[in-house]
Protein backbone atom coordinates (compact mmCIF):
# COMPACT_ATOMS: atom_id res chain seq x y z
CA UNK A 1 0.00 0.00 0.00
CA UNK A 2 2.95 2.30 0.77
CA UNK A 3 4.55 1.29 -2.18
CA UNK A 4 1.78 2.13 -4.44
CA UNK A 5 0.87 5.24 -2.96
CA UNK A 6 4.69 6.55 -3.35
CA UNK A 7 4.43 5.38 -6.83
CA UNK A 8 1.63 7.96 -7.58
CA UNK A 9 3.33 10.55 -5.29
CA UNK A 10 5.12 12.80 -8.16
CA UNK A 11 1.66 12.35 -10.42
CA UNK A 12 0.16 13.96 -7.56
CA UNK A 13 2.46 16.82 -6.43
CA UNK A 14 2.56 17.78 -10.08
CA UNK A 15 -1.24 17.80 -10.67
CA UNK A 16 -1.34 20.01 -6.98
CA UNK A 17 0.99 22.21 -8.87
CA UNK A 18 -0.84 22.90 -11.99
CA UNK A 19 -3.87 23.68 -10.27
CA UNK A 20 -2.46 25.99 -7.69
CA UNK A 21 -0.80 27.77 -10.71
CA UNK A 22 -4.44 27.70 -13.13
CA UNK A 23 -5.78 28.90 -9.88
CA UNK A 24 -3.63 31.96 -9.24
CA UNK A 25 -3.70 32.49 -13.04
CA UNK A 26 -7.86 32.64 -12.55
CA UNK A 27 -7.56 34.74 -9.44
CA UNK A 28 -5.34 37.22 -10.90
CA UNK A 29 -7.35 37.46 -14.18
CA UNK A 30 -11.12 37.51 -12.05
CA UNK A 31 -9.39 40.29 -10.39
CA UNK A 32 -7.89 42.19 -12.99
CA UNK A 33 -11.65 42.12 -14.58
CA UNK A 34 -13.17 42.86 -11.19
CA UNK A 35 -10.98 46.57 -10.77
CA UNK A 36 -11.46 46.88 -14.14
CA UNK A 37 -15.47 46.54 -13.70
CA UNK A 38 -15.21 48.68 -10.12
CA UNK A 39 -13.73 51.74 -12.55
CA UNK A 40 -16.20 51.36 -15.11
CA UNK A 41 -19.00 51.28 -12.65
CA UNK A 42 -17.81 53.69 -10.33
CA UNK A 43 -17.60 56.10 -13.42
CA UNK A 44 -21.51 55.35 -14.10
CA UNK A 45 -23.17 54.93 -11.21
CA UNK A 46 -23.94 59.16 -10.85
CA UNK A 47 -23.24 60.10 -14.89
CA UNK A 48 -23.73 64.13 -15.43
CA UNK A 49 -26.83 65.44 -16.11
CA UNK A 50 -25.54 68.61 -17.17
CA UNK A 51 -27.35 70.70 -18.52
CA UNK A 52 -23.90 71.01 -20.79
CA UNK A 53 -23.40 72.15 -24.26
CA UNK A 54 -21.05 70.50 -26.54
CA UNK A 55 -17.98 72.85 -28.60
CA UNK A 56 -18.78 75.50 -25.81
CA UNK A 57 -17.61 77.45 -23.02
CA UNK A 58 -19.26 75.70 -20.07
CA UNK A 59 -21.19 79.13 -19.25
CA UNK A 60 -24.60 79.51 -18.30
CA UNK A 61 -26.42 82.97 -17.14
CA UNK A 62 -29.69 83.01 -15.58
CA UNK A 63 -32.49 85.48 -15.29
CA UNK A 64 -35.70 85.62 -12.73
CA UNK A 65 -38.50 87.60 -12.63
CA UNK A 66 -40.24 87.05 -8.94
CA UNK A 67 -43.61 88.50 -7.74
CA UNK A 68 -43.45 87.86 -4.38
CA UNK A 69 -45.12 89.46 -1.13
CA UNK A 70 -42.37 89.84 1.95
CA UNK A 71 -44.08 89.61 5.57
CA UNK A 72 -42.56 90.31 8.89
CA UNK A 73 -44.97 88.60 11.89
CA UNK A 74 -45.94 91.05 14.88
CA UNK A 75 -46.88 94.55 12.51
CA UNK A 76 -50.06 94.78 14.01
CA UNK A 77 -50.71 98.27 14.61
CA UNK A 78 -54.72 99.00 15.94
CA UNK A 79 -57.32 96.69 16.86
CA UNK A 80 -60.89 96.96 16.98
CA UNK A 81 -63.96 95.17 19.04
CA UNK A 82 -62.74 96.47 22.23
CA UNK A 83 -63.54 99.74 24.25
CA UNK A 84 -61.61 102.53 23.18
CA UNK A 85 -57.85 102.73 25.38
CA UNK A 86 -58.90 100.32 28.17
CA UNK A 87 -58.53 97.06 26.35
CA UNK A 88 -61.76 95.85 27.60
CA UNK A 89 -63.77 93.58 25.51
CA UNK A 90 -67.11 94.46 24.84
CA UNK A 91 -68.32 91.16 23.41
CA UNK A 92 -71.27 91.12 25.92
CA UNK A 93 -72.36 94.56 24.34
CA UNK A 94 -76.13 94.42 22.35
CA UNK A 95 -74.36 96.73 19.72
CA UNK A 96 -70.86 94.75 19.80
CA UNK A 97 -69.76 93.46 16.16
CA UNK A 98 -66.85 91.08 16.01
CA UNK A 99 -63.17 93.27 15.72
CA UNK A 100 -60.15 92.62 14.53
CA UNK A 101 -56.42 93.65 14.37
CA UNK A 102 -55.04 95.76 11.68
CA UNK A 103 -51.94 95.38 9.30
CA UNK A 104 -50.03 97.11 6.72
CA UNK A 105 -51.43 95.41 3.39
CA UNK A 106 -49.73 92.53 2.36
CA UNK A 107 -49.71 92.18 -0.83
CA UNK A 108 -47.62 91.46 -3.74
CA UNK A 109 -44.25 93.18 -5.32
CA UNK A 110 -42.19 92.62 -8.35
CA UNK A 111 -38.48 91.88 -7.90
CA UNK A 112 -35.41 90.03 -10.15
CA UNK A 113 -32.93 87.51 -9.61
CA UNK A 114 -29.52 87.91 -12.02
CA UNK A 115 -27.16 84.95 -11.67
CA UNK A 116 -24.37 83.22 -14.05
CA UNK A 117 -22.76 79.96 -13.00
CA UNK A 118 -19.40 78.12 -14.78
CA UNK A 119 -19.76 73.98 -15.65
CA UNK A 120 -16.11 72.91 -13.86
CA UNK A 121 -13.93 70.10 -15.88
CA UNK A 122 -13.57 68.21 -12.60
CA UNK A 123 -15.93 65.66 -12.54
CA UNK A 124 -19.30 67.65 -13.19
CA UNK A 125 -19.29 70.20 -10.84
CA UNK A 126 -20.55 73.89 -10.93
CA UNK A 127 -20.11 76.97 -9.71
CA UNK A 128 -22.77 79.56 -9.31
CA UNK A 129 -23.54 82.91 -8.11
CA UNK A 130 -27.48 84.66 -8.00
CA UNK A 131 -28.50 87.51 -6.52
CA UNK A 132 -31.66 88.88 -5.42
CA UNK A 133 -33.43 92.23 -5.48
CA UNK A 134 -36.93 92.66 -3.77
CA UNK A 135 -38.61 95.85 -2.36
CA UNK A 136 -41.62 96.22 -0.74
CA UNK A 137 -44.00 99.48 0.04
CA UNK A 138 -47.04 99.44 1.59
CA UNK A 139 -49.45 101.75 3.79
CA UNK A 140 -52.83 100.61 5.53
CA UNK A 141 -54.99 103.13 7.76
CA UNK A 142 -58.39 102.38 9.79
CA UNK A 143 -60.52 104.67 11.28
CA UNK A 144 -63.44 105.32 13.99
CA UNK A 145 -66.11 108.01 15.29
CA UNK A 146 -65.41 109.31 18.62
CA UNK A 147 -69.08 107.42 19.62
CA UNK A 148 -68.29 104.44 18.92
CA UNK A 149 -67.08 102.16 21.66
CA UNK A 150 -65.84 99.47 19.30
CA UNK A 151 -63.13 102.45 18.18
CA UNK A 152 -59.59 101.83 17.91
CA UNK A 153 -57.46 100.41 20.29
CA UNK A 154 -53.52 101.22 19.56
CA UNK A 155 -51.05 97.98 19.92
CA UNK A 156 -47.85 100.09 20.52
CA UNK A 157 -47.52 101.44 23.50
CA UNK A 158 -47.88 105.23 23.17
CA UNK A 159 -48.62 106.01 27.24
CA UNK A 160 -45.63 107.97 27.84
CA UNK A 161 -47.06 110.72 25.44
CA UNK A 162 -49.77 111.01 28.49
CA UNK A 163 -47.29 111.67 31.03
CA UNK A 164 -44.11 114.34 30.69
CA UNK A 165 -43.13 115.43 26.86
CA UNK A 166 -41.44 118.45 28.21
CA UNK A 167 -40.51 121.30 30.49
CA UNK A 168 -40.70 124.79 30.47
CA UNK A 169 -38.61 126.91 33.15
CA UNK A 170 -41.32 126.31 36.38
CA UNK A 171 -42.65 122.82 35.54
CA UNK A 172 -43.28 119.77 33.30
CA UNK A 173 -45.28 120.07 30.58
CA UNK A 174 -47.73 117.52 30.81
CA UNK A 175 -50.37 116.78 27.61
CA UNK A 176 -53.15 114.10 27.41
CA UNK A 177 -53.34 111.44 24.35
CA UNK A 178 -56.91 110.38 24.05
CA UNK A 179 -59.65 108.56 21.85
CA UNK A 180 -58.15 107.49 18.52
CA UNK A 181 -59.61 108.74 15.35
CA UNK A 182 -57.50 106.94 12.58
CA UNK A 183 -54.62 104.98 13.10
CA UNK A 184 -51.86 104.26 10.28
CA UNK A 185 -49.27 101.80 9.62
CA UNK A 186 -46.45 102.10 6.68
CA UNK A 187 -44.09 99.01 5.89
CA UNK A 188 -40.85 99.38 3.29
CA UNK A 189 -38.44 96.72 3.20
CA UNK A 190 -35.20 96.84 0.59
CA UNK A 191 -34.12 93.42 0.70
CA UNK A 192 -30.82 92.34 -1.23
CA UNK A 193 -28.97 88.53 -1.04
CA UNK A 194 -26.31 86.85 -2.53
CA UNK A 195 -25.81 83.03 -3.06
CA UNK A 196 -22.83 81.51 -4.34
CA UNK A 197 -22.98 77.71 -4.57
CA UNK A 198 -20.56 74.82 -5.28
CA UNK A 199 -22.64 71.76 -6.69
CA UNK A 200 -22.68 68.61 -8.88
CA UNK A 201 -25.96 67.84 -10.95
CA UNK A 202 -26.46 64.30 -11.73
CA UNK A 203 -28.42 61.06 -12.42
CA UNK A 204 -29.62 58.51 -9.94
CA UNK A 205 -32.26 56.83 -12.37
CA UNK A 206 -32.96 57.48 -16.20
CA UNK A 207 -35.69 59.87 -14.80
CA UNK A 208 -34.71 61.42 -11.81
CA UNK A 209 -31.34 63.75 -10.77
CA UNK A 210 -30.15 65.44 -7.81
CA UNK A 211 -27.69 68.26 -7.12
CA UNK A 212 -26.22 68.63 -3.51
CA UNK A 213 -24.62 72.18 -3.36
CA UNK A 214 -22.65 73.91 -0.59
CA UNK A 215 -21.83 77.76 -0.41
CA UNK A 216 -22.62 80.64 1.07
CA UNK A 217 -25.22 83.26 2.15
CA UNK A 218 -24.85 87.19 2.52
CA UNK A 219 -27.42 89.31 2.91
CA UNK A 220 -28.85 92.85 3.89
CA UNK A 221 -32.24 95.14 4.19
CA UNK A 222 -33.51 98.00 5.86
CA UNK A 223 -36.95 97.62 6.97
CA UNK A 224 -39.15 100.71 8.38
CA UNK A 225 -42.39 100.70 10.03
CA UNK A 226 -43.93 104.07 10.47
CA UNK A 227 -47.16 104.06 13.23
CA UNK A 228 -49.37 107.19 13.47
CA UNK A 229 -52.56 107.83 15.67
CA UNK A 230 -54.56 110.68 15.30
CA UNK A 231 -56.79 111.63 17.88
CA UNK A 232 -60.33 113.74 18.28
CA UNK A 233 -60.13 116.73 18.49
CA UNK A 234 -62.08 117.31 21.72
CA UNK A 235 -62.82 120.67 23.01
CA UNK A 236 -63.25 119.24 26.28
CA UNK A 237 -59.30 118.47 26.54
CA UNK A 238 -57.71 121.61 27.02
CA UNK A 239 -54.03 119.69 26.20
CA UNK A 240 -54.82 117.50 23.82
CA UNK A 241 -52.12 115.64 21.90
CA UNK A 242 -53.25 115.81 18.04
CA UNK A 243 -51.37 113.03 16.93
CA UNK A 244 -48.42 110.47 18.24
CA UNK A 245 -46.02 109.26 15.60
CA UNK A 246 -43.80 106.21 15.88
CA UNK A 247 -40.47 105.45 13.53
CA UNK A 248 -39.51 101.88 13.86
CA UNK A 249 -36.46 101.27 11.65
CA UNK A 250 -34.30 97.82 11.56
CA UNK A 251 -31.16 97.78 9.70
CA UNK A 252 -29.57 93.89 8.97
CA UNK A 253 -26.42 92.55 7.43
CA UNK A 254 -25.49 88.85 7.76
CA UNK A 255 -23.29 86.26 6.15
CA UNK A 256 -23.10 82.62 6.69
CA UNK A 257 -22.35 78.60 5.50
CA UNK A 258 -25.58 77.66 2.96
CA UNK A 259 -26.44 74.06 2.06
CA UNK A 260 -28.91 71.87 0.14
CA UNK A 261 -30.65 69.87 -2.28
CA UNK A 262 -32.05 69.98 -6.10
CA UNK A 263 -33.96 67.56 -7.18
CA UNK A 264 -35.48 67.17 -10.87
CA UNK A 265 -38.33 64.47 -12.01
CA UNK A 266 -37.80 64.24 -15.68
CA UNK A 267 -40.94 62.82 -18.03
CA UNK A 268 -38.68 62.97 -21.12
CA UNK A 269 -35.42 64.75 -21.85
CA UNK A 270 -37.29 67.86 -22.19
CA UNK A 271 -39.84 68.29 -19.19
CA UNK A 272 -39.55 67.58 -15.78
CA UNK A 273 -40.95 68.97 -12.42
CA UNK A 274 -38.49 70.32 -9.88
CA UNK A 275 -38.37 70.55 -5.96
CA UNK A 276 -35.29 72.43 -4.35
CA UNK A 277 -34.94 73.05 -0.66
CA UNK A 278 -32.21 74.92 1.23
CA UNK A 279 -30.46 75.74 4.73
CA UNK A 280 -28.69 78.76 5.32
CA UNK A 281 -27.59 79.91 9.54
CA UNK A 282 -26.19 83.72 9.34
CA UNK A 283 -23.97 85.40 11.79
CA UNK A 284 -25.17 88.74 11.59
CA UNK A 285 -25.64 92.96 12.69
CA UNK A 286 -29.49 93.95 13.20
CA UNK A 287 -29.56 97.95 14.22
CA UNK A 288 -32.75 99.15 15.58
CA UNK A 289 -34.12 101.99 16.64
CA UNK A 290 -37.07 103.63 17.88
CA UNK A 291 -38.05 107.45 17.75
CA UNK A 292 -41.66 108.82 18.53
CA UNK A 293 -42.96 112.06 17.96
CA UNK A 294 -45.98 114.12 19.73
CA UNK A 295 -47.57 116.77 17.63
CA UNK A 296 -49.43 119.11 19.61
CA UNK A 297 -50.64 121.18 17.24
CA UNK A 298 -51.02 119.71 13.13
CA UNK A 299 -51.38 123.20 12.28
CA UNK A 300 -48.34 124.14 13.85
CA UNK A 301 -45.30 122.29 12.83
CA UNK A 302 -42.87 123.84 15.86
CA UNK A 303 -45.05 122.14 18.35
CA UNK A 304 -43.85 118.57 17.44
CA UNK A 305 -42.04 116.98 20.48
CA UNK A 306 -39.72 113.99 20.16
CA UNK A 307 -40.77 111.69 22.80
CA UNK A 308 -38.49 108.68 22.79
CA UNK A 309 -35.35 107.86 21.03
CA UNK A 310 -34.03 104.67 21.73
CA UNK A 311 -31.67 101.93 20.25
CA UNK A 312 -30.99 98.05 20.47
CA UNK A 313 -28.19 97.16 18.48
CA UNK A 314 -26.56 93.33 18.47
CA UNK A 315 -24.57 90.48 17.13
CA UNK A 316 -26.76 87.18 16.59
CA UNK A 317 -27.25 83.97 14.34
CA UNK A 318 -30.31 82.86 12.81
CA UNK A 319 -31.47 80.83 10.31
CA UNK A 320 -32.81 80.72 6.72
CA UNK A 321 -34.83 78.23 5.07
CA UNK A 322 -35.86 77.83 1.11
CA UNK A 323 -38.04 75.80 -0.46
CA UNK A 324 -39.65 75.64 -4.57
CA UNK A 325 -41.24 73.81 -6.61
CA UNK A 326 -42.24 74.03 -9.74
CA UNK A 327 -42.38 73.14 -14.06
CA UNK A 328 -39.19 73.07 -16.01
CA UNK A 329 -38.50 72.85 -19.89
CA UNK A 330 -35.42 72.10 -21.60
CA UNK A 331 -34.20 72.83 -24.72
CA UNK A 332 -30.92 72.18 -26.89
CA UNK A 333 -30.44 73.36 -30.53
CA UNK A 334 -27.42 74.24 -32.77
CA UNK A 335 -26.49 70.67 -32.52
CA UNK A 336 -26.35 71.26 -29.30
CA UNK A 337 -24.18 74.20 -29.00
CA UNK A 338 -26.54 75.59 -26.86
CA UNK A 339 -29.07 74.82 -24.07
CA UNK A 340 -32.27 77.18 -23.28
CA UNK A 341 -34.35 76.58 -20.07
CA UNK A 342 -37.44 78.39 -18.52
CA UNK A 343 -39.29 76.96 -15.56
CA UNK A 344 -42.30 78.45 -13.31
CA UNK A 345 -42.46 77.65 -9.73
CA UNK A 346 -43.30 78.94 -6.16
CA UNK A 347 -41.28 79.87 -3.78
CA UNK A 348 -41.21 80.55 -0.01
CA UNK A 349 -38.06 81.64 2.09
CA UNK A 350 -38.82 81.67 6.09
CA UNK A 351 -35.78 84.05 7.57
CA UNK A 352 -36.82 82.74 11.46
CA UNK A 353 -36.95 85.69 14.47
CA UNK A 354 -36.09 88.62 12.12
CA UNK A 355 -38.28 90.83 13.83
CA UNK A 356 -36.48 92.78 16.49
CA UNK A 357 -38.66 95.87 17.04
CA UNK A 358 -39.74 96.37 20.05
CA UNK A 359 -42.47 98.47 22.46
CA UNK A 360 -40.95 100.17 25.58
CA UNK A 361 -41.25 97.34 28.14
CA UNK A 362 -39.67 94.74 25.80
CA UNK A 363 -36.41 93.30 26.32
CA UNK A 364 -34.26 92.76 23.13
CA UNK A 365 -36.05 89.32 21.99
CA UNK A 366 -37.83 88.06 18.55
CA UNK A 367 -41.69 89.12 17.71
CA UNK A 368 -41.59 86.95 14.69
CA UNK A 369 -39.87 86.22 11.47
CA UNK A 370 -39.66 87.48 8.53
CA UNK A 371 -41.38 85.59 5.32
CA UNK A 372 -40.94 85.70 1.37
CA UNK A 373 -43.27 83.87 -1.01
CA UNK A 374 -44.79 83.70 -4.60
CA UNK A 375 -43.94 83.22 -8.13
CA UNK A 376 -40.80 83.05 -9.79
CA UNK A 377 -40.60 82.64 -13.45
CA UNK A 378 -36.42 81.85 -14.42
CA UNK A 379 -34.93 81.61 -17.91
CA UNK A 380 -31.23 80.03 -18.26
CA UNK A 381 -29.01 80.52 -21.34
CA UNK A 382 -26.16 77.86 -21.64
CA UNK A 383 -23.21 78.45 -24.09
Amino acid sequence: MGKALLKWLPAVILACGFSTSASADMYNGSSQAHHTSDETRFREITPNAGPRVTNGADVFITADFIYWTGRMDGLGYARTGMDDFDGIQIAASPNATSGSTKFPPRKFDPGFKAGIGLNLGHDGWDIYLNYTWFHSNHTNSSSSTFTDSRGLVPLWDVSTVGTIIGRDQFSPIIETFVYVQEAKGKFRLRFNNFDLELGRNYYISQYLTLRPHIGLKGCWYKENYNVTYTTFLNADVADEVDQVRLKLRQHYWGVGIRTGLDTAWYFDKNWSIFGDVAFSGLWGRFDVTRRDFADLDLTDPTTTVKVIHTSNDFHTMKPVLEFELGLRFDYWFSDDDYHFGIQAAWEEQLWINHNNIFALTDGWGSHGDLGFQGFTLKLRFDF
